[in-house]
Parts: structure tokens; sequence; C-alpha cells
């Protein structure tokens, strides 16, 4: 399994917080969308 750089932690971390959030919540926030940062996680923890 390959460490995640600086960047992908970064990414994994606001991924899970967005999905902390509501919708509205996220959607207000701007950046990425729940499907967005269920995809990230997914493609991170490949690694």
């Amino acid at each position: 399994m390959k460490k995640l750089s600086i960047p992908e932690k970064h990414q994994l971390k606001i991924a899970r917080d967005t999905l902390k959030m509501s919708n509205i919540g996220a959607r207000i926030m701007g950046g990425m969308t729940k499907k967005e940062a269920k995809e990230i996680i997914k493609r991170l923890r490949k690694k």
C-alpha cells in the first residue's frame, strides 16, 4: 500500500468532512459534492 501524499491527505480530510455535512451545507460551502467525496474516498483507500 502506497503512502498518501500531503495533497491527497488534505483531499481525503475534505472529502470526509463534506460527507458529515448536510446536502445543503455541502452545496453552500462549494467545492466537492457528496458524490465526488465518496468517489475520492474510494479512490484514495485503494492506495
